[in-house]
C-alpha cells in the first residue's frame, strides 16, 4: 500500500533530504497506482488518475477516476491470479455453467450453483463465479455460500416456484445468488443492482424442493409431474391446462400424453398449441397433429408434445376431434430460454 500526494512544495524553504522525502513518496505512489483501501485523499483526485483498490484481500480493482467517480478498469482474483477487464467483452446475454443441483446434504431446502458466468440483464457487467456455490431456501439472504438464500421479503411456502438469480454487489463486485418469486427480481437484496435468472425450482405441497436435473438451459423432473388426469374436454375446442414449468416465463416444455374418447370412432385427430396462438387446427398448416384409432369403444392414443412454447402463465391447449375427449398428461421437463 503506497499513497500520499504527488504536489512537491512551491512555496517555503525545505532540506534536500526533505525535498527528496517529497519527491519518493510522490514516486511510491505512482508506481503503485495509489494502491490503498481507500481512495487516494492527499491530493484533489484529477482526470486519468489511478487507484488500485485492495480493500478485499481476494478481489483487487484498477480503477480510474473520470473527472466524477472511481471508475472499474481491470479486476484481479488473487487466490487464482485470473485478471479481466471491466469493459464488457462478451455478447449481451451470454452465459456459461452455473448448472443448478439439489444439494445432497439438504436436498429439501438447498441449491447448489455449479461455476459459471454470466452477462446481467441489463448487458452491463460479466458476472463470474469461479466455485460451487451452496444457497438456503429456509433461510433469508446472507452473502455467501451455505448461507441463506431466499429474498427477506418473499414467504417459504409450498406448492410456489422460487427463481435462481445470479447477482452482483454495487460496491465490491462479489457475485452471489438469491431466490425471489418475482420475475423480474424486485425483491433482490439491498446493495445488489444487476442480476440475471440461471433457473427456477419449485418447493412442493410437502415443503421440498422436488428434485430435478440441469444441463445447460433444460430442466427435467426426475419424477414427471401430471398435470392432467383424464380431464374432460370439449369436442373441437381448445382447452388450456396448466404445466409444473416456472410460472412467469415462457418456456418450451417436453411430455407424454394420453387421451381416451370413451367413445367409438372418436380418437383420430389431436393438437397442441400456445395459447392464443391464433386457430391451428390439425388440417391447416403446421401442427403438432396427431393421428390415433379409429374403431372400438374407449380408443385411447398415446404420444408426446414437445417445441410449443407456453405462455408464462405456464400453459398450454389442446384440441381433439373426439366426442368426449379425456386427456392426461405428463410433463417431464423444460427448455428455458434464460432471459
Amino acid at each position: 500500500m503506497s499513497q500520499g500526494s504527488t504536489i512537491l512544495p512551491v512555496v517555503g524553504t525545505i532540506t534536500g533530504l526533505q525535498e527528496q522525502g517529497y519527491i519518493n513518496t510522490a514516486l511510491a505512489a505512482l508506481r503503485s497506482n495509489n494502491s490503498g483501501a481507500a481512495a487516494p485523499s492527499a491530493d484533489t483526485p484529477v482526470q486519468a488518475q489511478f487507484w488500485y483498490d485492495n480493500n478485499l484481500s481476494d478481489n483487487h480493482i484498477l480503477k480510474m477516476y473520470d473527472g466524477a467517480d472511481w471508475i472499474e478498469i481491470w479486476r484481479l482474483i488473487a487466490s487464482t491470479n485470473r485478471a479481466r477487464t471491466a469493459t464488457l467483452v462478451t455478447p449481451r446475454g451470454f452465459w456459461s455453467g452455473g448448472d443448478l443441483s439439489n444439494n445432497v446434504s439438504d436436498a429439501t431446502n438447498d441449491i447448489d450453483f455449479a461455476p459459471g458466468a454470466m452477462v446481467d440483464s441489463t448487458g452491463a457487467y460479466l458476472m463470474e463465479n469461479l466455485a460451487t456455490m451452496t444457497k438456503r431456501l429456509d433461510a433469508t439472504f446472507a452473502a455467501g455460500t451455505n448461507q441463506g438464500g431466499r429474498a427477506s421479503a418473499v414467504s417459504l411456502s409450498t406448492s410456489t416456484w422460487y427463481h435462481c438469480y445470479m447477482i452482483r454487489n454495487d460496491t465490491t463486485g462479489a457475485v452471489d445468488y438469491y431466490f425471489d418469486t418475482s420475475a423480474s427480481a424486485a425483491n433482490k437484496p439491498a446493495g445488489y443492482t444487476h442480476f440475471r435468472r440461471r433457473g427456477s425450482i419449485y418447493r412442493d405441497s410437502g415443503g421440498v424442493i422436488k428434485a430435478f436435473t440441469n444441463l445447460g438451459n433444460k430442466f427435467w423432473w426426475n419424477v414427471p409431474s401430471l398435470d392432467l388426469n383424464a380431464a374432460p374436454g370439449v369436442s373441437a375446442t381448445w382447452t388450456a391446462w396448466t404445466l409444473l414449468t416456472p410460472v412467469g416465463f415462457v418456456t418450451i416444455p417436453f411430455g407424454l400424453f394420453q387421451n381416451g374418447s370413451g367413445s367409438s370412432g372418436q380418437n383420430g385427430l389431436m393438437n397442441f398449441r400456445t395459447p392464443s396462438a391464433g386457430d391451428q387446427l390439425p388440417n391447416s398448416g403446421p401442427s403438432t397433429r396427431l393421428s390415433g384409432p379409429s374403431t372400438g369403444s374407449g380408443d385411447t392414443m398415446y404420444g408426446q408434445w414437445s417445441g410449443i412454447r407456453t405462455n408464462t402463465s405456464s400453459q398450454l391447449e389442446y384440441w381433439s376431434s373426439a366426442t368426449t375427449p379425456h386427456l392426461s398428461s405428463m410433463t417431464r421437463g423444460w427448455e428455458d430460454p434464460l432471459p
